[in-house]
């Protein structure tokens, strides 16, 4: 099994933003994500901030792997629609000018083709797309929530590039797809990983995250899938459950562990 690439979304860590960026070397990952909120939202960061956090990355021989732009609503969702379509193409200059190749965004539900707001909403993918291609960056939308079918469909409408998958397979289990699948028939546009574990509702509990390998999602079958289609990019750990810098030790240590 190849050597994975290793990225931690530093809200995981529970830490300060100077302090977690200094672990993420120190538990052995390459990269990092981060929330563009707070003092790294675009219209926060200042051009001054921005070249400071692009030097304090280089020196520490890291990557930003992405940013997550921290809106979850849906580009289905009509409030606000417009303030939030701006905000993704700043944060998209944002992430270019912090030599960060893409910015993960949430999706939300694809609608059917016979639906009045599928139109809108492809016309906004194509809109963001394009200027994300335009920026140099990449939109990198969640899955989960939609068949793949769709997200399939609704991406081959779009030729310009700027678009790609934040592979979410975690997500798209507890929504009843099969991520492994998922892998096959998403493989051209998957450009980032996100690594949560889940467990599936049932009659008695609902679904809920786990910490990474004690869930449903078999991440030794998810390794040699994407092995399978070349996949090179990051593997973000989002660990959401836990206490923080110990649970994401202990999420390094168990994908380490298949590997050998």
């Amino acid at each position: 099994m190849s050597p994975i690439k290793l990225a931690i979304r530093l809200e995981s860590l529970r830490k300060p933003l100077r302090k977690a960026i200094e672990l993420v070397g120190q538990l052995g990952a390459q990269g990092f994500t981060v929330s563009a909120s707070g003092d790294l939202s675009p219209d926060t960061l200042s051009e001054t901030g921005r070249r400071e956090l692009s030097r304090k990355i280089q020196n520490m021989d890291l990557n930003l792997a992405g940013l997550l732009f921290p809106d979850p609503r849906s580009l289905t969702d009509t409030q606000q629609l417009d303030y939030r379509i701006d905000q993704i193409k700043k944060t998209l200059q944002l992430s270019f000018q912090l030599r960060c190749p893409l910015v993960c965004c949430s999706l939300g539900p694809v609608p059917e083709p016979d639906d009045t707001m599928y139109t809108s909403f492809r016309d906004i993918l194509n809109d963001v797309g394009q200027f994300a291609e335009y920026t140099g960056s990449t939109l990198a939308v969640h899955t989960g929530s939609t068949s793949h079918e769709s997200i399939t469909a609704i991406l081959n409408q779009h030729t310009q590039g700027g678009l790609g998958i934040c592979y979410d397979p975690a997500a798209t289990l507890v929504h009843g797809f099969d991520y492994l699948q998922g892998i096959q028939e998403l493989s051209r546009s998957i450009i980032h990983l996100q690594v949560r574990d889940a467990i599936r509702a049932t009659n008695s509990i609902a679904s809920h995250e786990v910490p990474i390998g004690t869930g449903e999602v078999d991440w030794q079958a998810m390794m040699a899938a994407l092995e399978e289609i070349h996949y090179d990019r990051y593997w973000c750990i989002d660990q959401n459950t836990g206490n923080g810098v110990d649970s994401v030790t202990q999420a390094i240590t168990y994908l380490r562990s298949l590997i050998f």
